[in-house]
């Protein structure tokens, strides 16, 4: 009898235990893998002889000033990811979800894109715009054999022959030549989210303009599902929006 006590009052001491310690645990929360990465001011080697032209003609110290408080940031700039349309933040992050396996994806700089319909306003793909400039790079995420850091290798690709764009591009809307990534490899880490190298967004990038061409197409973006229907022979793969 005496043991059965002491049992009963061991586990009256435990369950209070183990119930304060789910209370004060914080959380885990497990969510879905995620592409993100920043942007920043390009960084501008030397403005003493700007700064000095400038003195020499005080009319413009205004105009300079607005000028810099205007171009010192990079919130409002847009991007889109396999129909997501998202915009950079106070701090210059962009974030999608991740909706693909590879371990890179094709990044594309262009201020305009145009869709291809197919009825209504369903969007079959979204293709180049003839005569505006664009530019392409691969960014992918490899090992290095000998000390098995991760690392980001980015160079330049062409752009493709039909102007048709891969449906797991990233693009972000900015003439390319306001904008800056590094080619080469830099260091990340091991991990289901692609965290892209840092992207530099150069002094003349008009966000209102962006701003007003994207609300036109607004509505024809939203996030892209794959349906799999098996055939008698095969399996067939439709886009939904």
């Amino acid at each position: 009898m005496q043991k059965i006590r002491e049992v009963i009052m061991k586990k009256s001491v435990y369950l209070p235990i183990m119930s304060f310690a789910c209370l004060i645990a914080p959380p885990v929360i497990l969510g879905e893998p995620v592409i993100t990465f920043f942007l920043q001011p390009y960084p501008i080697e030397s403005g003493y002889e700007d700064i000095a032209t400038t003195l020499q003609r005080p009319g413009k110290i205004a105009k300079q000033a607005l000028y810099g408080a205007r171009n010192g940031h990079v919130d409002g700039i847009f991007a889109s990811y396999r129909g997501f349309l998202e915009v950079s933040d106070e701090l210059g992050q962009i974030s999608f979800p991740r909706e693909h396996e590879k371990p890179g994806l094709p990044i594309l700089f262009t201020d305009k894109i145009t869709p291809i319909m197919m009825a209504g306003n369903t969007v079959h793909h979204w293709e180049l715009v003839q005569d505006t400039p664009a530019v392409q790079y691969y960014a992918e995420r490899i090992q290095d054999d000998t000390t098995k850091q991760y690392l980001w290798n980015v160079k330049q690709i062409s752009l493709p022959e039909n102007n048709r764009v891969a449906l797991d591009t990233l693009i972000i809307f900015v003439k390319p030549k306001n904008v800056s990534i590094p080619e080469g490899v830099s260091l990340t880490s091991s991990s289901p989210n692609l965290i892209l190298p840092t992207i530099y967004i150069k002094k003349g990038a008009k966000r209102t303009d962006k701003t007003l061409y994207l609300l036109n197409l607004k509505h024809l973006f939203s996030p892209i599902h794959q349906l799999h229907s098996k055939k008698t022979d095969r399996y067939t793969t439709h886009l939904e929006k």
